[in-house]
């Protein structure tokens, strides 16, 4: 292996390899030479991949996010915003995030991944920008629906390119170190929209030049994503010869090539026949509130205890600081314990600490909580999204199921957030509830899903089947159903 490899014959040609396979979902030991070479490989596509894209998702998060700031601005006066569409301005951001997760993923699997999500990324960045200059409140809802759509296929594209890349082993810690964004935006976002809103930019009033700032950073994250990223690694031109012929064995061997997986309605309509993702969506659902709800409300819930405007955007990023602690112990965590068990852990402390939030009295402690709910809430995050991408059991499906559950797991951001505007304040009851609420059942569900994933294991394991007979397209079409297939608890 530690030989040069001629491309024309072994690597350029991925068929080649594929027709030497006996099967998928097969684990691979390396030699010594093949680890070295795995891991230069691997830090390559790391640099490639993960800062851009990371960079270019704290910011759609900003963009996105800072409404909760910005409605305690001269935003509601200047606009002359009733009741009923502020609930709008948050409400149609999150339908059209709904709506266009599906449809986008499968257009990144048609156009070229890089082109697909620099365009969109873009295109979000110019919605955020232009809301500097809306005159009214329907230029405001529309703006945010067009941020919305576009935004959409983000995440869900990136859940699904990191597989294009990436064997099962090695994803899920790749996704916890993209989903540091959640809590870096936070971070970073929070004091960033605090220091627009008081120093301001030019001429604009202090909402215009939040959005003035962050959505142009956003447009010049996007426009370098186009000139960073690679399509498919079949395709990409920084690997050497011995690094591409080992990534496209090992990715063969695990799920198949990316390029050569082809978007068919059959396809779709099979993947969106899974029992399991309508499951997945209202796990995500739940547990995608709170870290919402904590994320982007948490000035709004601070100036309710009696904080300044000002002190309390600053006082919310101790949240998200917790939130960035939590998701890099996840990352560790993860390497020794199993994903549902952290979930329903991460899970029962985001709760508990919010709760004790939401309903108590005093100041200072439902400051501290709310502060402290960050590290069960934001924690969570990449090990949801990495437990659910692991075990769909193929790239196309992985595509449309990221994209289906999220989309269906989003819903709470269109019901939700409506409940945390200032008509709702001093304690917004009813948000508090829902967030609750919806944050146990999800957990509940946790454990059904860890009950099943258990049985079916036990049951592959005792009872194996031969599918050797069937091609190597065929076998990747039963994706999780594949009798190699296990799941991951």
């Amino acid at each position: 292996m530690g030989g040069s490899v001629d491309l024309e014959k072994k690597v350029d040609s991925v068929e080649n390899l594929e027709t030497k396979e006996e099967g998928i979902n097969l684990h691979e030991s390396l030699t010594e030479e093949e680890e070295k070479i795995r891991k230069k490989y691997l830090w390559k596509v790391d640099l490639r991949l993960v800062p851009i894209l990371s960079l270019t998702y704290i910011m759609i998060l900003i963009c996105s996010g800072n409404i909760g700031a910005v409605l305690f601005t001269d935003f509601i006066p200047a606009l002359k915003l009733s009741k009923a569409v502020q609930g709008n301005v948050l409400t149609f951001h999150s339908v059209t995030l709904i709506i266009f997760q599906l449809p986008s993923n499968v257009l990144l699997k048609k156009t070229r991944p890089r082109f697909w999500l620099s365009s969109i990324s873009l295109l979000a960045g110019v919605s955020a920008f232009l809301l500097t200059y809306a005159k009214n409140g329907a230029t405001v809802v529309a703006l945010r629906m067009l941020m919305g759509m576009f935004a959409a296929g983000y995440v869900p594209g990136v859940v699904g390119y990191f597989n294009y890349w990436y064997t099962r082993t090695e994803y899920a810690v790749r996704m916890s170190a993209f989903f540091t964004s959640v809590a870096t935006a936070g971070i970073i976002g929070t004091p960033m929209t605090a220091t627009l809103v008081s120093k301001k930019v030019m001429h604009y009033l202090s909402y215009q030049s939040v959005y003035f700032v962050e959505g142009l950073i956003s447009i010049i994250l996007a426009v370098l994503m186009f000139f960073i990223l690679s399509d498919y690694p079949d395709r990409a031109s920084f690997f050497t010869s011995e690094e591409k012929e080992l990534i496209i064995r090992r990715l063969n061997k695990n799920q198949g090539m990316a390029s050569h997986t082809k978007p068919t309605l059959k396809a779709t309509l099979t993947v969106l026949a899974d029992w399991k993702i309508y499951v997945n969506a209202v796990i995500l659902f739940g547990l995608l509130t709170v870290s919402t709800i904590v994320g982007s409300f948490a000035p709004s819930l601070l100036v309710e205890l009696g904080y300044k405007f000002t002190t309390a955007i600053y006082l919310a990023t101790i949240q998200a600081g917790f939130g960035l602690i939590g998701i890099l112990t996840s990352i560790q965590l993860m390497k020794r314990f199993e994903f549902s068990k952290l979930i329903i852990v991460y899970g029962i402390i985001g709760y508990t600490f919010y709760s004790v939030a939401a309903f108590a009295n005093g100041k200072i402690l439902r400051l501290v909580f709310i502060s402290l709910s960050g590290f069960g809430a934001t924690g969570n995050v990449p090990i949801i999204f990495g437990w659910l991408a692991i075990n769909q059991g193929g790239i196309y499906k992985n595509l449309v199921a990221s994209a289906a559950m999220m989309s269906l797991g989003s819903i709470s951001g269109a019901v939700v957030p409506r409940y945390f505007v200032p008509a709702y304040a001093p304690r917004y009851y009813t948000g508090q509830y829902l967030t609750v609420f919806l944050g146990l059942l999800s957990l509940i569900l946790t454990l059904v899903m860890r009950i099943y994933f258990v049985k079916e294991n036990k049951r592959r394991d005792e009872n194996p089947e031969d599918v050797s007979h069937l091609s190597l397209e065929e076998q990747r079409a039963l994706s999780d159903y594949h009798p190699n297939f296990r799941y991951r608890l």
